[in-house]
């Protein structure tokens, strides 16, 4: 307590000295680097804050932060907002665009090196850059480039993963087929033994935005599908989860854990394929806003469901800073962008369902409604309930869980 109070402090008193909009929803926010924090994130996006002494200027600070090493991250903050949630700097900046609009314009400014459009009919563009900072420093002559709208750069945000039950077997798996077993109301089941005569998931493609996906689990190897799958912690066509990181192929095996093979358990939709995209370290990590924005708009061409079992937390104690859970989770231009066009133009025009756990933080009275992406009209949001029926003490709840 007494560290998050202090870092809570030490942020409470920083002095900003950049500050900048984004544009979300048709909404402006403005938001600030800070001068006396920087984060040092590892691979996976796990990582700590440290302090600094003020900087006297933007350039003195990115001088600072480049000294303590390549894995060395600016902090941003919402700007009037005292307790507002820290997020890291990235390193490619949004473009928003008119129709007609030239990319080569912008890729011969100094400092880009790339410049692609975030969706085929978007007016959303990314222009990568080069060197800590530059994001920020170059908004100004990025905002100059013939048809350019708006400009804004990525951030990146903490995210965890949520809760999953671990049952062996089919004869535990009382949410499949309730009997009673272990003091259950065998009403509490979703029913599926009846529907599996007839549909099995065979020929549905399911994403699982998680940590990764064990592809060569003996219980899922026959789903999954290593074609389109991605690692976007590591940009590359492997999603295998590192030592410690489990979730996604609990997650998988729940949904599609092979049937009819004698081993282990069963998924729901036991026949369908299975593709792993990682967004997420072991534990809570920061995820850049393209990244998880490319997650969820992944091959949506031929991927039906996306499952996403993770979210924004409501306190970061492996950074020492808690906030009270009634804090909007907002998502980022390019997330909330990849939501909208799933939707509308996922699954051939028929929309790719995007499904999202409601959380775990039920029992210190966080409300869904306050999670963006599981608020959101264009996915659905589903808790958790024990075997007798009740709503379990973590599930969190609010009026957009339908389930």
């Amino acid at each position: 307590m007494i560290l998050a109070m202090l870092l809570a402090a030490c942020l409470a008193n920083a002095k900003p000295v950049y500050q900048f909009h984004t544009l979300s929803g048709g909404v402006r926010t403005a938001y600030e680097v800070i001068d006396n924090q920087y984060a040092v994130l590892d691979a996976q996006g796990a990582g700590e804050f440290y302090d600094i002494s003020g900087a006297g200027t933007f350039g003195d600070l990115v001088a600072t932060v480049s000294g303590k090493g390549p894995s060395a991250r600016l902090v941003v903050m919402k700007s009037g907002v005292p307790a507002s949630v820290p997020l890291v700097l990235g390193s490619e900046v949004i473009l928003h665009t008119i129709v007609g609009f030239n990319a080569a314009d912008v890729a011969s400014v100094a400092g880009v090196s790339e410049v692609t459009p975030f969706l085929s009919d978007s007016s959303l563009w990314i222009a990568k850059v080069n060197g800590l900072g530059t994001a920020v420093s170059l908004l100004d002559d990025l905002a100059k480039q013939p048809g350019v709208v708006f400009v804004e750069p990525t951030l990146g945000s903490v995210v965890q993963k949520k809760l999953v039950p671990n049952d062996p077997i089919l004869t535990n798996q009382w949410h499949l087929l309730n009997t009673g077993q272990n003091g259950a109301d065998p009403r509490v089941h979703i029913n599926v033994l009846s529907t599996w005569d007839t549909y099995r998931g065979n020929g549905i493609d399911v994403g699982v935005v998680d940590d990764g996906l064990q592809v060569l689990h003996p219980d899922l190897i026959g789903n999954a599908n290593t074609v389109i799958d991605y690692d976007y912690l590591f940009f590359d066509n492997d999603p295998s989860p590192l030592a410690g990181e489990s979730h996604g192929t609990a997650v998988g095996g729940l949904i599609g854990a092979v049937g009819q093979n004698s081993l282990g358990v069963v998924g729901v939709a036991y026949e369908c394929n299975l593709s792993g995209l990682k967004i997420l370290g072991n534990g809570s990590a920061f995820s850049g806003d393209s990244q998880i924005a490319s997650a969820l708009t992944h091959s949506n061409s031929v991927i039906e469901v996306k499952n996403n079992s993770w979210g924004y937390p409501t306190t970061f104690p492996q950074f020492n800073f808690n906030f009270p859970p009634q804090y909007v989770r907002e998502v980022g231009t390019l997330t909330r962008a990849a939501i909208e066009d799933s939707v509308v133009n996922g699954r051939s025009g028929l929309g790719t369902i995007q499904l999202f756990a409601a959380g775990n933080d039920g029992d210190v009275n966080d409300d869904v409604n306050l999670a963006e992406l599981a608020n959101s009209r264009e996915t659905i949001t589903i808790g958790a309930i024990n075997h007798d029926g009740s709503i379990a003490a973590y599930s969190t709840g609010g009026a957009a869980v339908v389930a």
